[in-house]
């Protein structure tokens, strides 16, 4: 049995393209397509309690739950181009058509992780006192959730602060890593935990229509320590 800790960085890809279709009149129609982008990483800890079991000197498996936390700082440039067309493709003739809107947007994300995982675990080089330097791959399977407070700041000026409910589901990380192995009851490792699906947040109108989804992946790198008991 063993208990560990874990602290490091995340790195969040998250691209937001939207694009809304309104029927004004029946030869007329608005698109607005909204392009969203960055996010900075601040931190990542992280809780895992588990078994592992060697078959042999070298090589097990491991068994274990665990729960991350990422706090992150988001910067989004929004560019908002809206065109009024006729049935043709011809635009329509009227004032601020096409036009154009760009904002800003900043804030901070929580982002929460638990996992159930399965890890192959192999020692490849012994460095004597019951110590050894080692590997590890495996599969995480969770749920993940995340919020996000923040500011958005229109280009005149305009701009307001709130809660929101970020992309949230089923994960399925790939854990992959080192690990040094000293004495009987400590360990050391460098883990990643890389995305393999996207959590997602859908959006709708009034009438229950789509109109923008969020996908999110989140790869978390720790160094750890845990305890063997």
């Amino acid at each position: 049995m063993f208990f560990g800790v874990e602290a490091g960085v995340s790195a969040e890809l998250n691209k937001n393209t939207t694009i809304e279709r309104t029927f004004n009149t029946p030869n007329t129609t608005t698109t607005t397509t909204t392009k969203w982008s960055d996010a900075f990483p601040l931190g990542a800890v992280g809780l895992k309690f588990g078994y592992t079991h060697f078959f042999n000197r070298w090589a097990g498996l491991r068994g274990y739950a665990t729960y991350h936390y990422v706090y992150q700082y988001n910067y989004s440039k929004t560019d908002t181009n809206t065109r009024i067309t006729d049935g043709n493709g011809a635009l329509v003739n009227q004032a601020n058509n096409p036009s154009q809107t760009i904002s800003s947007s900043s804030g901070l994300s929580s982002y929460h992780q638990v996992a159930a995982n399965i890890e192959a675990v192999f020692k490849f080089a012994n460095i004597g006192n019951n110590s050894a330097i080692g590997g590890f791959i495996g599969l995480g399977a969770g749920y993940a959730d995340s919020y996000a407070r923040g500011s958005t700041q229109t280009a005149n000026g305009r701009g307001n602060i709130g809660n929101t409910q970020g992309p949230s589901g089923f994960v399925l990380p790939i854990n992959v890593g080192l690990e040094v192995y000293v004495g009987r009851h400590h360990n050391a490792s460098l883990a990643f935990r890389l995305p393999t699906i996207a959590t997602d947040l859908v959006t709708t109108n009034t009438a229950g229509t789509r109109i923008s989804t969020d996908e999110l992946r989140q790869l978390i790198i720790t160094a750890g320590y845990y305890y063997k008991f």
